[in-house]
């Protein structure tokens, strides 16, 4: 999904990303998935200058990936680095 931006405001590069999973999986436990893609492209020249891609299972308990309660989202990010 692409949103615009308003007006006529242009930055350097652009970053693009894709959520590919976010979901339980049901196993010997319980797991929280996530799994995500990124590409930074100039752009004035369209070139795609960085790419990183992410996927992670993290063990947890039910009401935990329901309600978000682990807050690993700054681990995510440190990982991506």
């Amino acid at each position: 999904m692409c949103i615009p931006g308003a007006g006529d405001v242009r930055g350097d590069y652009l970053l693009r990303g894709q959520l590919y999973d976010f979901c339980e999986v049901s196993g010997k436990g319980l797991v929280a998935r996530v799994a995500f893609e990124f590409d930074l492209q100039d752009s004035k020249t369209g070139v795609t200058v960085w790419t990183a891609s992410y996927s992670h299972d993290e063990p947890a308990a039910a009401n935990e990936v329901l309600s978000g309660r682990r807050g690993h989202g700054s681990q995510c990010a440190k990982r991506l680095r």
